[in-house]
């Protein structure tokens, strides 16, 4: 080994020399030290001196040489990690001499396998992070750069391995500038300049480093300047020059470069006038503040509040300098609520004082930003209200992007609360704007905020392309946010929500790994006090429960608990209930059911968080503790779910925006009933029932109060319940927010009087009993649980049975009964309805009949309200094809719920009978109806009446003439709208004739409406607990007794049942409308007897009502 001792020797010679000489000299005798025996071990030293020699010669050869010296010496060791990031760092300085590519791509795998090998070593993740600079130079794949920077950071925060801490910060600085050279961002240049400085500030003075580092934080500093032109950038770069040119020594280029730009620069501009010492303080507050935002530290955002403090202290007379401290202080204070949780009391009290001095679009703006953190704690929609008047007043004034942001911003948190889509619409049209506009605004920031705002419309209406688009915008606005800017976190956690969406929607186990990573980095990212951390943990736990890793999923959301008690308690609650809930499912852990129940349980009583939340909680409560045997806390937390079913589609919303809330929730009165039974209390099962179908109705119900008593004691009051009331129905104003609260004031203040304390308060159980005076009514339930009919009478409730009827065998049913009855073939129709009704007979009128036992004789009447999906089948007509049928023991009725009913047998003033007859033979972009004529001929003949034929009876004459109208006949096309059943509608001369046109009527003497016309009791399957439809509606306006259909009706078949039901009706005493429900019976069991195989000719009406 002569030769390696030689070697080892010149090394050292040449290492302290660093000649060409001595490089050339130890390269000749690690040449000769490798073929010995045993040299391999020289093959890596030998490749550092031709790397080195390369470095003061130039001879590419040299690197080529080199290459193969440690490939070899790689091959024997590959675990060293120093030889690997040597190996990398050679191959690294060959691409950039020659452009090699497969020479990058080797490099990165190695300097990833050195970071492997050794992730403790902050010498590795900086290797790595140049070679990945040099990939995104080379490939301009920005993913790249991304981790260059992050692995930068990571180098900073290891322990130190070269004696030499600056290296890495000066390395972390030199990454962040070239991230801002590829996105162009301030705050990245910003952050640059922050780690440059550390790093000048820890190199030895003097040094080489030194003057070289001083000289880049110099570039960094004009190419601020060049982007802002401030005087206060152009004094600090005055300054990191002259700071250059005295630490180099005299004759040095760098101190040449540095007196030259000196020069430059005090020729360029004039010097500015020395500002007060108010001003000096709200600057130096600012800045402090844009620290803390770019570096996440608390204590310069502290020194910032101070400042601004004695800004605003200083008292000075310019009102709108005053305006300035006094909002750069409320903002530094909301900033601090953000990290940690503090009062925003003042904050808001700071910001209206700066906007009664000074109401410009950017202390708008400001005070908007703060009453939506407010709003985020306290759920008061008055605050985001606010928040929204002060947003639009600063786009009014100054319609930039970042303001328009803040429009949108509050916009979708004030949807979040209400689920108003109009307010989503306009939060997603505002922020395309601001996206649009090519200014100051954060590009990224309103992107985002887009991406979220599709995710949700996606969610509200189903629509793929909002989904998608969501996908492609998050992904994006991610990829162009800095490793280290503050807002990284929120958009990498709005990322993993849409790819959890993903995942829910389409089972991608790619989306949901994704989801889980992107949830992770935001958590990473997060501090520990951030007003976000919960929500972070929250997401983070949802998303690992959907993969199966249960025990951190709960431990997250257990953590999440303990931070959010604000506005979202609930739904931290919820996501640890449902974490608990899945460990009990996986593991039979009693002790984590006991848990899940008591969390849910306590999450659906927080009564400051959303409805929605809160229902959603008292459902997986109820189900949860169903599915345990635990009936009676199964009833009592579904007890609790309907009974925010009302204040979820409360009176602030739309129609249209209630009938989304409420499908949401279609069944839970059903589930609600069921689990009462089981319990062992029919009268809880009526009431579940009744509280929670028909809520809209109900409201419009309440409308419709008799007000006589209340006129009598207070006759303002009264009259200003119905101005109210009939604001609200109108639809047409637009702040329903405003007439809600309104609706709740007088309310309020008619319970207050004496004797009206009980005014539109829920009905009991005894007085919805009393309603049955006139004959049983048959609630028939169907849930997972469980299948009765609950049987209404004076005494009680009783249930009965239904073991043949699930909700699975109904859901077959009722799909198999539609798609029959769509089909072209009348054999097909007929022979489906005709097995529905044997197996209705079957499963539910012969146990319910046999319960009611009927005497002989006269038949008594019977009002079945058939809850869920059951109600789109004729249940009146179940029986067995030549064989009994419910109309031989009973005259069915139907009813929505027992309120309903009792509002149909209200008192009438005896106003004179007057009939509107509605004929369309001919109806434009419609099928004729030549037995139209002919019925309408038939019904006139029997009292006073209007006729409206063809061309007459436009949407606008019969609204008018229903006004006073006491009986109606409809002979024309009906459509149910399956996607929205309140357009529902009756076709006329002109416009259709809507659900929403007929109940906002108020019609105190309507006595009986016969709709012959297709679908006009035909509900929606996901709103049927809602029965929305024409029937209801009819009902809704006043109508005491209503004949409607199921499905579409034969035209010359519709004219013979309305001929013989009218014939029914009359008696010696004229025609009367409490005879049409008997009438109707008659006419259907003489059909039945007369056309046995076609049922689906007569089966179809029904008589509603009293």
């Amino acid at each position: 080994m002569v030769w390696g001792a030689r070697f080892e020797e010149a090394l050292r010679v040449a290492q302290a020399a660093q000649s060409a000489e001595t490089l050339s000299a130890a390269v000749t005798a690690g040449r000769k030290a490798v073929t010995e025996p045993g040299g391999t071990r020289y093959r890596s030293p030998l490749a550092g001196a031709l790397y080195d020699r390369f470095l003061r010669g130039g001879a590419v050869a040299d690197l080529h040489e080199a290459r193969e010296l440690e490939r070899a010496a790689f091959a024997d060791d590959p675990e060293d990690a120093v030889q690997v990031g040597d190996y990398a760092l050679l191959l690294h300085m060959l691409f950039r001499q020659t452009g090699d590519s497969a020479a990058l791509a080797e490099a990165e795998s190695l300097a990833r396998h050195a970071v492997a090998l050794r992730p403790d070593r902050p010498t590795a993740h900086r290797m790595l992070s140049r070679v990945l600079r040099a990939v995104f130079d080379h490939t301009g794949e920005r993913w790249a750069l991304e981790e260059a920077v992050a692995l930068s950071r990571a180098a900073v925060d290891l322990p130190d391995d070269q004696n030499d801490p600056a290296h890495y910060q000066y390395s972390y600085a030199l990454a962040l500038a070239d991230w801002y050279d590829a996105v162009g961002d301030l705050d990245a240049l910003d952050a640059a300049i922050t780690e440059a400085r550390k790093a000048v500030t820890m190199s030895p003075a003097g040094a080489e480093s030194t003057i070289e580092r001083q000289e880049h934080l110099c570039a960094m500093l004009d190419e601020r300047w060049e982007r802002t032109g401030s005087a206060r950038d152009k004094a600090v770069l005055v300054e990191a020059h002259t700071l250059a040119a005295r630490i180099a020594p005299p004759g040095h280029e760098a101190r040449d470069r540095a007196e030259q730009n000196l020069r430059a620069l005090n020729a360029s501009r004039p010097a500015t006038a020395m500002p007060d010492q108010a001003e000096l303080l709200a600057a130096e507050a600012v800045r402090r503040i844009a620290r803390y935002k770019q570096t996440g530290e608390v204590d310069p955002l502290v020194e910032g509040i101070a400042l601004a403090r004695a800004a605003v202290q200083s008292g000075t007379p310019i009102r709108e300098r005053r305006a300035s401290h006094l909002d750069t202080l409320a903002t530094a204070l909301l900033e601090l609520a953000s990290a940690r949780g503090s009062d925003l009391t003042e904050s808001v009290a700071l910001h209206g004082q700066a906007i009664d001095l000074d109401p410009c679009a950017r202390h708008l703006a400001n005070a908007s930003s703060t009453l939506l953190v407010v709003f985020e704690r306290n759920g008061e929609l008055a605050v985001v209200n606010k928040a929204i008047e002060f947003a639009r007043a600063a786009v009014d004034r100054l319609p930039s992007a970042a303001n328009l942001g803040q429009l949108a911003v509050c916009l979708s948190k004030r949807y979040d609360a209400t689920g108003e889509l109009a307010v989503l619409e306009e939060a997603v049209i505002t922020v395309r704007s601001a996206t649009r506009l090519p200014d100051e605004g954060d590009v990224l920031h309103h992107a985002g905020n887009l991406a979220s705002l599709l995710s949700a419309w996606y969610h509200r209406t189903g629509d793929p392309a909002a989904l998608r688009e969501s996908i492609e915008v998050h992904r994006e606005v991610v990829g162009g946010v800095p490793v280290g800017h503050p807002k990284r976190a929120h958009h990498l956690g709005n990322l993993g929500a849409v790819q959890h969406t993903l995942f829910d929607r389409h089972g991608d186990k790619g989306a949901l790994d994704a989801a889980v990573a992107a949830h992770r980095a935001a958590l990473a990212l997060t501090p520990a006090n951030h007003l976000d951390r919960a929500s972070r943990l929250t997401n983070l736990s949802d998303v690992l429960r959907s993969r199966g890793e249960i025990d951190e999923a709960v431990a997250l959301a257990r953590q999440a608990v303990h931070y959010d008690r604000h506005f979202g308690h609930t739904h931290a609650l919820g996501v640890l209930g449902d974490a608990l809930r899945a460990r009990y499912a996986q593991t039979g852990d009693r002790a984590a059911l006991a848990e899940a129940l008591d969390v849910l349980r306590t999450a659906a009583g927080f009564a400051a968080s959303p409805v929605d939340d809160r229902l959603r909680a008292a459902i997986v409560w109820g189900d949860l503790a169903a599915d345990a045997g635990r009936a009676e806390e199964a009833a009592v937390a579904f007890a609790t779910a309907v009974g925010l079913l009302p204040r979820l589609a409360s009176r602030r919303l739309g129609r249209g925006d209630a009938q989304f809330w409420l499908r949401r929730f279609t069944g839970l009165g059903a589930k609600a009933a069921a689990c009462a039974l089981t319990a062992g209390s029919p009268a809880g099962a009526v009431v579940a029932l009744e509280v929670g179908r028909g809520v809209l109705a109900a409201q419009a119900l309440d409308s419709r109060a008799d007000l006589s008593a209340l006129h009598e004691d207070a006759p303002a009051l009264a009259a200003r319940f119905e101005q109210v009331s009939e604001a609200i129905e109108s639809e047409r104003d637009a702040d329903r927010m405003a007439l809600a609260a309104a609706f709740e004031e007088v309310l309020a203040d008619i319970r207050a009087l004496p004797g009206h304390e009980d005014f539109l308060r829920r009905p009991t159980f005894a007085e919805l009993t009393e309603v049955a005076a006139a004959g049983p009514i048959v609630l028939v339930n169907t849930s997972r649980h469980r299948s009765d009919a609950l049987i209404v009478t004076p005494s009680g409730a009783r249930a009965v049975a239904l073991p043949e009827l699930s909700e699975e065998e109904l859901r077959r049913r009722v799909t198999a009964f539609q798609t029959g009855l769509a089909d072209r073939d009348r054999r097909v129709r007929d022979q489906t309805v005709l097995e529905t009704l044997e197996w209705l007979w079957h499963s539910v009128a012969r146990p319910v009949l046999d319960e009611l036992a009927p005497r002989a004789g006269t038949l008594p009447r019977v009002w079945w309200s058939p809850v869920g999906p059951l109600a789109l089948l004729p249940l009146h007509a179940a029986g067995v094809h030549g064989g009994q049928w419910v109309g031989d023991h009973v005259i069915s009725s139907y009813t929505p719920t027992i309120r309903a009913l009792r509002h149909a047998r209200r008192g009438s003033s005896g106003a004179d009978p007057h009939q509107l007859v509605v004929s369309m033979p001919v109806t434009p972009g419609a099928d004729d109806l030549p037995h139209a004529g002919l019925e309408a001929e038939v019904v006139t003949r029997i009292r006073p009446r209007t006729v409206l034929p063809g061309p007459a009876a436009t949407r606008t004459a019969v609204l008018e003439a229903l006004a006073d109208t006491t009986w109606a006949h409809f002979a024309c096309h009906g459509h149910a709208d399956p996607a929205n059943p309140s357009q529902s509608h009756l076709l006329l001369a002109d416009e259709p004739l809507r659900v929403p046109d007929i109940a906002r009527l108020r019609l105190a003497d309507a006595e009986f409406a016969f709709l012959s016309a297709c679908d006009t009791a035909r509900t929606e399957p996901t709103l049927s607990d809602e029965a929305i439809h024409l029937a209801a509606a009819f009902q809704t306006a006043g109508f005491r007794h209503v004949v409607g259909t199921l499905w579409a009706v034969y035209d010359k078949t519709a004219a013979t049942v309305a001929e013989k039901v009218y014939l029914q009706i009359l008696g010696e005493d004229g025609p009367v409308a409490g005879r049409s429900a008997a009438a109707l019976h008659r006419v259907q069991s003489a059909l039945r007897n007369r056309l046995p195989d076609e049922p689906s000719r007569w089966a179809s009406y029904l008589h509603a009502g009293a």
